[in-house]
């Protein structure tokens, strides 16, 4: 990645390949104040199932009670089969990380 992140810049940033965009999305979590909303479009094929991402969302929801996370997914029915490093901290902290269908 070309880009040094920066959560308080205006700026797009591109991301190349699996390493990048969990870099990327840890950077965004570990930066965020207020909301955090995970899009997991395939549970099957790992998105976000990197551990150091799901301690820091378990990290931010637990850093204020204002905080908010939302795992949002296209199926319920598909993703409740498949282990998955969110789904885990979901269900353990399911009153600071709220499943949504989309």
């Amino acid at each position: 990645m070309n880009t040094t992140m920066n959560p308080a810049s205006s700026q797009h940033w591109t991301l190349h390949g699996e390493l990048e965009v969990n870099a990327g999305a840890l950077n965004l979590v570990q930066n965020a104040q207020r909301e955090v909303l995970v899009w997991v479009s395939n549970f099957v094929q790992g998105q976000f199932a990197d551990p150091d991402f799901a301690l820091a969302l378990s990290i931010f929801v637990r850093s204020s009670r204002y905080t908010v996370a939302q795992i949002l997914v296209s199926s319920e029915q598909r993703i409740l089969a498949t282990p998955h490093p969110l789904l885990d901290l979901q269900q353990r902290l399911s009153s600071l990380v709220h499943l949504r269908q989309v």
